[in-house]
């Protein structure tokens, strides 16, 4: 609405000569009275779309606390006609029917009555579905076209900007007698929002410069809307280091700061002393210098802004005393207060000295913050339970390598758990996230781990009623019976339609493993009627090509594969892509070439297309100017319909 009006009134006739005055003084006054009423309007629509919200969230714990009843109902109800049958007071099925009564009649009426109302109550739920699918595709499409006039409308306002500071530094030239020309105020007469402005288009050396100029600039160079957004990162040259020491010693702040292993050897205690303030810190440390990383961790997060934190610990030699030193740094980041994000990866050496590095809980936990926390390590990490029980009621997404003992019942506690990736678990089938939307399963399955695969199946037949996005990630020494079973469970139970929208596979070794899972896969396409993009990562067999007949996955938008063997550039002007592609108009072929043009005799001689060595391409059928929500890839071929 505000960029509606905006138009409206900047694309006036102008009599002026400047490019951003106004027709008259009151078009102006009401172009600004216009735009703040919109203001109030969009303030309150924001208002009642929180409501919203907390109503649709409510909706969604009734319905799921529905579901929930009635599949307890139905089990007591099973428990209770077999407990009748063991019992033997239900009726034998030889024996005489009995006299029918007017009770039993009513009574079997109204079961037949109740039977037809929860049938077309099952009907009236399932026709809603594609009409709350498309209000979602046509809110985000909203979305989307708002996230666009918004930029535009940013862009429109600092170029307004500019031409206002054009405009005063332009006024301050006075004619003096005898026609010479006097400058009275420049860039330095700017105001500040404006000097701002200009500023931010400089470096973190050049603003430094700019500190030379005059007192007042070098206060503004070191303003912290100027350094808020800036983000630094240390290298290996000498210059670089002499900057971020200046940085540290004199902004004060700065949005992110990376630093390296021997970023004390470089900086020492300016590091642990500063007062620059950092919202994001990514660190790589050597076990030994933990205790100095731990101050510094210490004192940024006494300044209030750090919210995101990267560790990265490396050590090249594992003994008892860098492990004990590790520990303490281990602990600040445990209880480091305000955290949103943590990210913590040790090398696998540490999984050898896993004792020393446990954590001791204290009385004093930091209060719920965290809300994706992120275990790269390859072996059990003694902080991570901690950090899930003490941050249950904050946490959104989760990703560690390494099952534990109890994970499922950590996991179920976190009630806004929406982002999972994790190995199979041993309890996974007790694994209860209703508001999980999104999970990754790395299958690098040992003989160790391979009796959690029933426990996976299961709990992945009731995940798809809710879950969006799925990813199975095989390791090349996958059986086939792991592949097939996990993958029919995406079927999900009953007359359910599972609620994928994008299901991904990865394997280390495609070669082997693509045939194994698109043979089930293509038993289970019928379910997946919501599915909108599949990445098969490898060759699409031609059973699983001609299994896509236009009726099974009816929303289907996006497939990407791997071409290894022949010629994708042949393969695209084929009879195969284009059948699929009649099939499925809307669809996006994403090839992912193995494969060099150059070498190849046919792709010479079809010079239509100049497709790179190794480059993903789109290969589409809709008219090209037609809007359609998918991100074509850089290269991209359009394929006419006959």
């Amino acid at each position: 609405m505000f960029q509606k009006n905006w138009r409206v009134v900047s694309s006036s006739p102008r009599r002026s000569c400047h490019p951003i005055s106004m027709e008259t003084p009151k078009l102006a006054d009401l172009a600004v009275d216009t735009a703040e009423a919109a203001l109030r309007v969009a303030r309150l629509r924001l208002q009642s779309a929180e409501v919203e919200a907390d109503a649709a969230r409510t909706s969604v714990q009734l319905a799921e606390l529905s579901r929930d009843h009635a599949v307890k109902r139905r089990e007591l109800g099973t428990l209770r006609q077999q407990a009748d049958a063991s019992s033997g007071n239900g009726v034998p099925v030889n024996a005489p029917s009995p006299p029918t009564s007017p009770a039993a009649k009513r009574a079997k009426t109204a079961a037949s009555d109740a039977l037809v109302e929860a049938e077309r109550r099952l009907a009236e739920v399932q026709s809603q579905e594609p009409e709350a699918q498309k209000a979602v595709e046509a809110a985000r499409g909203r979305a989307e076209d708002l996230r666009r006039r918004l930029e535009q409308c940013q862009r429109e306002m600092r170029e307004t900007l500019r031409q206002l500071a054009d405009l005063r530094a332009a006024q301050g030239q006075v004619e003096q007698p005898g026609g010479a020309q006097t400058h009275k105020v420049g860039l330095a007469s700017l105001p500040e929002d404006e000097l701002l402005l200009v500023l931010s288009h400089l470096e973190p050396r050049e603003l430094f410069a700019c500190r030379r100029v005059c007192r007042r600039w070098a206060n503004v160079a070191m303003h912290r809307d100027l350094w808020s957004k800036r983000s630094l990162r240390l290298s290996f040259r000498l210059d670089d280091a002499g900057l971020i020491a200046a940085v540290l010693r004199r902004s004060p702040c700065l949005r992110s700061l990376t630093l390296d292993c021997n970023a004390f050897d470089r900086l020492g205690a300016l590091l642990a002393l500063s007062g620059c303030a950092v919202s994001e810190l990514d660190i790589t440390v050597r076990a030994e210098h933990a205790v100095l990383w731990a101050m510094l961790l210490r004192k940024q997060a006494s300044m209030g802004r750090l919210k995101k934190l990267k560790v990265e610990v490396e050590s090249y030699n594992v003994l008892k005393s860098p492990c004990a030193v590790l520990r303490h740094l281990l602990q600040e980041v445990l209880y480091t207060r305000g955290l949103e994000t943590i990210k913590l990866e040790l090398s696998a050496d540490f999984g050898k000295a896993e004792d020393l590095l446990k954590a001791m809980k204290y009385e004093h936990r930091p209060p719920p913050a965290l809300r994706k926390l992120v275990h790269d390590n390859k072996f059990a990490d003694p902080y991570l339970p901690l950090q899930l029980e003490w941050h249950a009621a904050t946490l959104e997404v989760v990703r560690f390598q390494s099952a534990f003992d109890g994970a499922a019942s950590h996991l179920s506690a976190l009630p806004r758990l929406r982002e999972l990736r994790c190995p199979p678990l041993f309890d996974m089938e007790d694994l209860h996230c209703p508001a999980l939307r999104a999970l990754h399963l790395r299958l690098d399955v040992s003989d160790a781990k391979r009796p959690c695969l029933p426990g996976a199946g299961a709990f992945l037949r009731d995940a798809v009623a809710h879950l969006e996005e799925l990813t199975l990630e095989y390791a090349q020494d996958e059986e086939s019976a792991a592949a097939v079973n996990l993958v029919l469970s995406l079927a999900g139970r009953g007359s359910a339609t599972p609620a994928l929208r994008r299901l991904a596979f990865y394997y280390r070794d495609f070669v082997g493993m693509v045939q194994e899972v698109t043979r089930p896969l293509t038993a289970v396409l019928h379910r997946l009627q919501r599915l909108v993009s599949l990445d098969i990562c490898g060759p699409l067999p031609q059973d699983f090509l001609d299994a896509l007949d236009g009726k099974v996955l009816p929303l289907l938008e996006e497939l990407s594969f791997t071409f290894s063997v022949d010629c994708p550039h042949a393969w695209t002007h084929g009879a195969v892509a284009k059948s699929v592609l009649r099939r499925y108009p809307r669809l996006h072929l994403v090839v992912d070439p193995i494969h060099d043009p150059s070498e190849c005799l046919l792709c010479v001689a079809m010079p239509c297309h100049d497709l790179a060595e190794d480059e993903p391409f789109t290969i589409f059928s809709h008219p090209v100017k037609t809007s359609c929500g998918r991100k074509h890839m850089s290269q991209e071929v359009h394929i006419a319909q006959d």
